[in-house]
């Protein structure tokens, strides 16, 4: 599995995974599919919060800059796992390991 932070033409960024899905489907080999933004720098601090709440089993909710809601919890599907879900839909699921990667990236962009 695999988990990237990858730059929007715009402004912000998209958590990629190969554990993703969402309205449009598809997996990070193939580029398709969902992935969850981070359309502002602001936002950043709060998906850092959202994963150490997790983390610790914790359910944790918010709304980015750009007024979409965002859930981060456990998953019921996979063990050991944590899923960070858009409202829309799309949505990646991380393990431990992936979770502390994404961590330390969103770290290094804040």
């Amino acid at each position: 599995m695999a988990v990237d932070v990858t730059k929007l033409s715009g402004n912000g960024w998209v958590i990629r995974s190969s554990d993703e899905g969402g309205a449009r489907g598809g997996t990070l080999p193939t580029g398709g599919g969902g992935g969850v933004a981070i359309p502002s720098a602001k936002d950043v601090a709060e998906f850092i919060v959202a994963i150490d709440k997790a983390s610790s089993g914790r359910r944790y909710e918010f709304t980015r800059s750009d007024g979409a809601y965002i859930k981060v919890y456990p998953s019921e599907v996979k063990s050991g796992y944590i899923v960070i879900e858009r409202a829309g839909g799309n949505y990646v699921r991380l393990s431990s390991q992936e979770l502390a990667e994404l961590r330390l990236k969103l770290t290094r962009l804040s």
